[in-house]
């Protein structure tokens, strides 16, 4: 096949180096796939008939390290990069759903890529033999859909992840699933359970970060109750009133759609109303309210993010999202001072522009009365801080030590109410906000307490 690829320096001194020792050697797999869509590769990998020994003793002029040796896989340090090459192999025995038991290696290049999960990552390419394709990945390519190698069912019941990895190539690439992957998923999909935490979360990240949002849907459709089973369950949680067009879950997917691309904002979206399917009540006239879903929503949110492992900043920036997206906003500067004063400037951006995302996802009648206020407290925040209007306590031209001294305080609890007080009064007018007039104004109500 009269196809090129142009091969980063390191993997064609790697290659060329086994070739030269009488060695098979090939770039494979995502490299290769990425490079024939036009995509710059993350990493690239080679795969070899010699064996580790072999390796180590070929590139003894060179940094290697024994990365996954037993697996045969070696790191080779050359030309500025890291590569990993690996040995052929044939997989053992599946006993966990994820890894083989021991793997033999090969001397045969169609059985190491027949091992692969799908066709599209089951090419081979060097300059000399060109594009090794034996699945028909290229095909695949061209007609952009996800297929194993072989049989579904062999493919997903060795690595259970892969049920997870075809959802999310099809969302990043922008691919569609064969009929026989989607049904075996669905056939299979409780097996998910048993793949750790941290593996899922990877694969969850890359498809909401992945902007194809009629595969987000698809695979929280597929695979949602299994993830997680939290948003699953707002299927069917109807929002009669004047503000919502959809139930919950049907908000949910359509405030994802309207947020950036930015992972903190996407697990929002995917959890800020998890807490209405135990808030919902009814009233006498059939209009569905939430009152204080957010505080629910915040506790669910809070164990769902902890499960999948996500690090603690993640949990700081999604749980205040979740915790203020019900707030009710005001475009007056005091407000959005405080605001910024509350959360700093960042995680008040965040929390503003969650705000128009969900009101994206609601009734006209809301984007109505919304949008407006939304654009407006944005616009106002970026004045605030351009002007560089003071906001929280640390923005004052006075510390508490300044006011132990000025008015022979000792520390405690007056000191900060008097802090709390000089932030009210610049924030009303930043022009109060110098050494002299905070002074006067501490020595006002100093006299006026007395």
């Amino acid at each position: 096949m009269n196809i090129q690829i142009q091969l980063p320096a390191g993997v064609r001194y790697i290659i060329d180096t086994l070739s030269a020792n009488g060695y098979e050697a090939y770039a494979v797999g995502g490299c290769v796939r990425d490079s024939l869509m036009g995509r710059a590769p993350s990493d690239w990998d080679v795969t070899t008939n010699a064996e580790p020994d072999a390796i180590l003793t070929v590139f003894k002029a060179n940094r290697v390290i024994p990365t996954g040796i037993k697996h045969g896989t070696v790191t080779i340090l050359c030309k500025g990069g890291q590569y990993e090459v690996t040995t052929y192999r044939v997989d053992g025995v599946y006993t966990d759903g994820r890894r083989p038991e021991n793997v033999t290696f090969s001397s045969s290049l169609e059985e190491d890529l027949c091992r692969r999960d799908f066709t599209i990552n089951a090419m081979a390419y060097n300059e000399r033999d060109g594009l090794c394709d034996f699945f028909g990945g290229i095909g695949d390519l061209q007609n952009r859909i996800i297929r194993c190698v072989g049989e579904p069912h062999c493919r997903f019941a060795e690595d259970y992840l892969r049920m997870l990895r075809a959802y999310r190539f099809a969302a990043v690439l922008g691919f569609d699933l064969e009929t026989s992957v989607i049904e075996t998923i669905a056939a299979g999909r409780a097996n998910i359970k048993g793949i750790s935490a941290e593996r899922i979360q990877v694969e969850l990240n890359k498809t909401l970060l992945s902007g194809n949002f009629p595969m987000i849907r698809a695979f929280f459709a597929a695979l949602g109750d299994v993830i997680v089973p939290e948003v699953a369950a707002l299927r069917g949680v109807e929002q009669n009133n004047p503000f919502h067009c959809s139930d919950v879950y049907g908000h949910t997917m359509a405030v994802l759609e309207h947020t950036e691309a930015d992972l903190p904002m996407r697990l929002a979206a995917l959890l800020h109303d998890t807490g209405k399917a135990k808030s919902r009540t009814v009233d006498q006239d059939g209009v569905c309210h939430f009152y204080k879903h957010e505080i629910k929503s915040v506790e669910i949110a809070s164990a769902v993010l902890k499960r999948l492992k996500y690090d603690n900043d993640t949990l700081d920036v999604v749980l205040n999202i979740i915790r203020f997206h019900s707030h009710c906003f005001r475009p007056e500067r005091r407000s959005i001072k405080k605001l910024i004063g509350k959360l700093g400037p960042g995680l008040a951006r965040y929390v503003l522009a969650f705000y128009r995302a969900d009101t994206m996802g609601k009734s006209d009648v809301a984007k109505a009365r919304n949008l407006p206020v939304a654009d407006a407290c944005m616009a106002m925040l970026d004045d605030v801080l351009a002007t560089g209007e003071p906001c929280s306590i640390a923005d004052l031209a006075v510390n508490g030590k300044d006011i132990m001294s000025i008015l022979g305080l000792p520390p405690g609890r007056e000191v900060g109410e008097m802090l709390n007080a000089l932030l009210d009064c610049v924030q009303n007018d930043p022009a109060l906000n110098t050494v002299e007039q905070l002074t006067e104004i501490m020595q006002q109500r100093q006299r006026s307490s007395l």
